[in-house]
């Protein structure tokens, strides 16, 4: 598929709306419509699964193979660096437990209660890719469906997968069995029109795009909190943006080169999995003093997470896919 610069603006929008979420989240500042960014995440990997697969699609070990290549490494060595953090300076990274069950659980990608009680990793913010994991299964086992049938069969199971959780086995709703399940099946179906040329023009784009920022402005005027709701409230929005800026990239205008996003979201994994590391630090340095901690927390979680991607990330990808070769 190539580079589409468009995914990239996108993704660095996604983690950007994280990063100032988190930085608020310390100031007791609601902004919990910035999470968003996750669900855009989702819409993103739904879709460039499909794009990389529809032409020639990979035996499923080889898919799980890549995909591991690319998420793993970095993975294992935040949550690893985190946790010897906090066994040196306990409680110096606020909800990273060192519990043996739980890191194995963690770095295993399998959804479970933290010593706490939540439903939440070593790395707090790998949540979404115990998500991402499942995703990837089912999409691998799919690979072996036709291709006129497998967008159809990937959102049956997805679909399956948020009823049972919805309406069998409820205690599975936390643990993934829920709506974003759907919130990957739109990138897909979003891919798909994509490839068949199908999205709005770029006026309809351009409307499609406003109608998810007010969307999103609105629920933080509610100062709207998560709950049952969430992957349609924040995943309707993440998709309209979605499909309008790449409505508005595939016309001959195209979008606005904006180098520095394209950067964020080159750099959006190593930010979004480093960038809750520095904020402690930043918070001492602070005295939580919102004015001051706000805008540093997201100057080094971005800048911190750019370096991470240039200096740790990149030669772990030539690593992983060297050795999965």
């Amino acid at each position: 598929m190539g580079k589409l610069v468009s995914i990239q603006h996108l993704r660095g929008l996604a983690v950007f709306s994280v990063v100032v979420f988190h930085a608020l989240q310390w100031e007791w500042i609601p902004f919990e419509p910035g999470q968003f960014g996750v669900e855009l995440f989702f819409v993103i990997s739904g879709f460039v699964m499909w794009i990389t697969t529809a032409g020639h699609a990979p035996a499923p070990t080889a898919f799980l193979a890549r995909r591991a290549a690319r998420v793993i490494p970095l993975y294992w060595l935040v949550s690893l660096t985190a946790l010897a953090v906090v066994l040196i300076r306990p409680g110096a990274i606020p909800n990273v437990i060192p519990d043996p069950l739980h890191v194995v659980l963690s770095l295993a990608f399998i959804p479970h209660l933290d010593p706490k009680g939540g439903p939440f990793p070593l790395l707090n913010p790998g949540w979404t890719l115990n998500y991402e994991a499942f995703f990837y299964l089912v999409f691998a086992a799919c690979l072996t469906v036709p291709l006129r049938w497998r967008a159809q069969a990937v959102t049956a199971i997805m679909l399956a997968v948020f009823l049972f959780g919805a309406r069998i086995l409820t205690w599975t709703y936390f643990f993934g069995a829920n709506a974003e399940m759907l919130v990957f099946v739109s990138g897909i179906w979003l891919a798909k029109a994509w490839q068949a040329k199908a999205l709005p023009g770029r006026g309809t784009g351009m409307t499609l795009v406003a109608l998810g920022v007010v969307i999103l402005a609105v629920l933080t005027a509610l100062i709207y909190r998560p709950a049952i709701w969430r992957p349609f409230l924040f995943g309707g929005p993440a998709l309209l943006i979605a499909i309008g800026w790449l409505a508005m990239a595939a016309d001959k205008k195209g979008v606005p080169a904006w180098p520095w996003l394209q950067k964020l979201g080159d750099a959006s994994y190593a930010i979004y999995l480093s960038h809750t590391l520095t904020a402690p630090a930043v918070a001492k340095l602070c005295l939580h003093q919102p004015w001051l901690f706000i805008p540093l927390d997201v100057a080094t979680g971005l800048g911190g997470g750019l370096l991470c991607h240039a200096l740790v990330e990149k030669p772990l990808i030539r690593w992983a896919k060297a050795l999965v070769k």
